[in-house]
């Protein structure tokens, strides 16, 4: 909808802050986001404001709980749930549920251009879809993908389960490079 300029006056450290403007209907104004607060108490910043009715049908997931949401460059919003659907909401369109995983879905991301989406899987799989829902491949195999990402160029990347880092091109599916990391990292960006 817009942003503003805030303030946030706190002790020193990090903080959550949530700000919420209710309107009739159910409808509301929200922000959410971590704040580092410097010596001296003041943190200033710009939010934005969403506009969202937590009451509507297509935020919940289709058949479990809501492990994932990423939102896409072109106003999409992608929710991946604990059964392994995803389901993308289109402004102004209906939702689209899109089958496949065998397993949660653990994260989702958009490519810079938000043609794709991929999600990662507990199935040890990262499935590559078209924003229209059109399903193109799956990729991977193994232990269950924690996270699944474009760089800049539109490669996509994923990190598995045991610190192993993967990188395709989406294109053809071929894995670029492997790269083992530690069995302790479970995010990267």
């Amino acid at each position: 909808m817009g942003t503003c300029p805030l303030e946030v006056q706190a002790a020193p450290g990090r903080r959550l802050l949530r700000l919420r403007l209710e309107e009739p209907g159910g409808t509301y104004l929200a922000y959410e986001a971590r704040v580092e607060v410097q010596e001296g108490g003041l943190r200033a910043f710009t939010a934005e404001l969403l506009r969202h009715d937590p009451r509507a049908e297509a935020l919940k997931g289709g058949r479990g709980l809501v492990y994932a949401l990423a939102y896409s460059p072109k106003g999409v919003l992608a929710l991946g749930d604990a059964a392994g659907q995803v389901r993308l909401i289109p402004p102004g369109r209906p939702p689209l549920d899109l089958e496949g995983h065998a397993s949660y879905v653990r994260d989702l991301a958009f490519s810079p251009d938000g043609r794709h989406l991929a999600s990662a899987s507990g199935d040890g799989t990262v499935r590559l879809y078209e924003t229209q829902g059109r399903f193109l491949r799956a990729l991977g195999r193994g232990p269950a993908f924690l996270k699944v990402g474009f760089d800049s160029q539109g490669r996509l990347y994923g990190l598995q389960l045991r610190g192993n880092l993967s990188l395709f091109d989406p294109a053809t599916g071929k894995v670029l490079a492997t790269r083992p990391l530690s069995p302790y990292l479970f995010s990267a960006a």
